[in-house]
């Protein structure tokens, strides 16, 4: 499974490059791309990455420890630093609000979870 995310990595990298190149994404955008892909792609579990070669789409997935939480957490920052950095397009701004908001939902009800002493 290992080689299949490997390659579905480069592709999307590609699909990326000439994005750009056709004026179809911007180069924040993709760099959001490229400084991320690793991370996600990887920290998926094979069922969730079944899912998301299906379906184009990764499920949102229940935060369930303080691990996946710190994780959850540096992707949207890094979402956030590139909203912020702006340079993109309407959009990509939509996708990233979206994918943040996300996000966003998932850690509050993990940490509403959490029970103080």
């Amino acid at each position: 499974m290992n080689e299949i995310r490997e390659q579905y990595k480069a592709i999307v990298l590609e699909a990326c490059r000439i994005a750009v190149k056709g004026g179809f994404m911007s180069v924040a955008y993709e760099d959001f791309v490229i400084d991320n892909i690793d991370a996600i792609v990887d920290s998926l579990t094979d069922a969730e990455f079944d899912y998301l070669l299906r379906h184009g789409k990764i499920p949102a997935r229940e935060i369930t420890n303080d691990e996946e939480y710190n994780r959850i957490l540096g992707w949207n920052e890094s979402a956030f630093s590139a909203i912020q950095k702006g340079n993109m397009e309407t959009f990509e701004v939509e996708r990233m609000q979206s994918y943040t908001g996300t996000i966003e939902n998932l850690k509050n009800e993990y940490k509403s979870r959490e029970w103080d002493f």
